[in-house]
C-alpha cells in the first residue's frame, strides 16, 4: 500500500515527467525525485513570452522610428524643392525681360518676309502697305469675303498674283473706270489661281494655267513658263515675274508682281466689226424703143399693161389732137402739090 501511492502520483504527472520517475525508480532508487522539470517548464515558457513581448515591442518601436524618419526625410526633400522653386521664381522675376522684336520694314516691290503661320484672311496676309491698292479693290468688288471663303471649306488651297502699288501707278489713268462692275470683278479674279502652287509647283506647269476669271468663252488662262530661276507669267496682253512669296504656306501662296495682269478677253484687241450688208438695187421699169417718125402720125399705144386707166386717158386725150392736127397738114400738102402741078 506504501509504494503503490507514489505510482499514482507519477500517473498524474505529464508524460514526460512520468517518463522521468520511471527513469529514476528503474536506477535503483527506492524513492521518486521530485517533479523539477514541471516546475521549470512553466517558468521558461512565460520567460519565452516575455521575451517575444519585448522584442516585439522593441521592434514596433524600431519601425516607428525608421517610418518617422523616412517621413522627415521625405518633408526635408519637399522643402528644399520649394525653396528652390521660389528660388527660380525669383531669379526670373528679377531677369530683364527680352527687348521686342522690331516690326518688319515694307518690303520692296519684288516681294516680303513670308508669313510664319498659315493665314485664312486675304486682309491679313496683304498687310504689307505696298499692297494698299489691291487691297482696296478687292474690298470694292467684294473678292476678299469669297476667297476667306475659300480658304476656310477648300481643300486644294488657293495662290494670288498680287500687284503692287507700283503696278497700279504704270496703268494708263481711266483703264479701271472704263470697265463694268462685273468687268473689275472678272479682272480681280484673274488675279486668283484655283489651287495652292509652290515656286518649284509654278515651275513644272510650262503652260496654260486656268484661273477664277471667266467670259463668254469660259475662264481666264496665264501662261506660265520658267525663265531661269524666275517664273514668267503671260496674260497675252503683258507679261511680268512673280516675286519672293509674301505667303508660302498652305492653304494660301502670295506672290507680288510689279504689273496690272490685264486678261486678253478684256484688254485684247477686238475684231473687226463687220460692214453692213448692202442694199438691194431699185428694180428698172421697162420701156420700149420709139419708132422714128415717117411724117405719117400713129395711134398711140399704152406704156405697160399695168398703167391705171386715168394715165390711159390722159394720154389719149393729147393724141387725138395731134391726129387732127397731122389730117390737116397733110391735106393742105396735097393741096399745094396739085396747084403746083397745074401751074406747071
Amino acid at each position: 500500500m506504501g509504494q503503490a501511492r507514489p505510482a499514482q502520483t507519477c500517473r498524474c504527472l505529464p508524460r514526460q515527467h512520468a517518463h522521468s520517475g520511471r527513469a529514476l525508480a528503474s536506477s535503483g532508487s527506492g524513492r521518486a525525485s521530485p517533479p523539477t522539470a514541471a516546475i521549470i517548464s512553466p517558468l521558461n515558457t512565460h520567460t519565452a513570452g516575455s521575451i517575444r513581448s519585448t522584442a516585439t515591442a522593441t521592434a514596433t518601436a524600431t519601425t516607428k522610428r525608421q517610418s518617422t524618419s523616412s517621413s522627415m526625410a521625405r518633408l526635408a526633400i519637399l522643402v528644399v524643392l520649394l525653396a528652390a522653386s521660389s528660388a527660380l521664381s525669383a531669379a526670373q522675376k528679377a531677369s530683364p525681360k527680352p527687348a521686342a522684336k522690331a516690326a518688319p520694314g515694307p518690303a520692296s516691290s519684288g516681294g516680303g518676309a513670308a508669313d510664319a503661320s498659315p493665314p485664312t484672311d486675304i486682309n491679313k496676309a496683304l498687310k504689307d502697305e505696298q499692297f494698299s491698292e489691291f487691297k482696296q479693290l478687292l474690298h470694292d468688288t467684294r473678292v476678299d469675303t469669297q476667297i476667306n471663303a475659300q480658304l476656310t471649306d477648300s481643300y486644294n488651297g488657293l495662290t494670288i498674283v498680287a500687284p503692287t502699288n507700283a503696278a497700279f501707278d504704270k496703268m494708263k489713268a481711266g483703264v479701271l473706270n472704263g470697265l463694268s462692275p462685273q468687268e473689275q470683278i472678272q479682272m480681280v479674279l484673274y488675279c486668283v489661281l484655283p489651287r495652292f502652287y509652290s515656286l518649284s509647283m509654278l515651275g513644272t506647269l510650262d503652260g496654260k494655267v486656268t484661273t477664277q476669271g471667266s467670259g463668254h468663252d469660259g475662264p481666264y488662262k496665264y501662261d506660265i513658263e520658267r525663265s531661269g530661276n524666275n517664273i514668267n507669267v503671260s496674260t497675252g496682253v503683258n507679261w511680268m515675274l512673280l516675286g519672293s512669296p509674301v505667303s508660302k504656306e498652305f492653304p494660301l501662296a502670295i506672290y507680288p508682281v510689279d504689273k496690272v495682269p490685264l486678261p486678253y478677253e478684256l484688254f485684247g484687241p477686238k475684231p473687226p466689226t463687220p460692214a453692213p450688208a448692202p442694199a438691194p438695187a431699185p428694180a428698172k421699169s421697162k420701156t420700149k424703143k420709139k419708132k422714128k417718125s415717117t411724117g405719117i402720125a400713129e395711134p398711140p399705144t399704152a406704156d405697160d399693161d399695168t398703167s391705171t386707166s386715168d394715165n390711159q386717158k390722159a394720154a389719149a386725150a393729147p393724141g387725138a389732137g395731134g391726129v387732127a392736127t397731122r389730117w390737116v397738114v397733110a391735106a393742105l400738102s396735097v393741096g399745094a402739090a396739085v396747084l403746083g402741078g397745074g401751074l406747071f
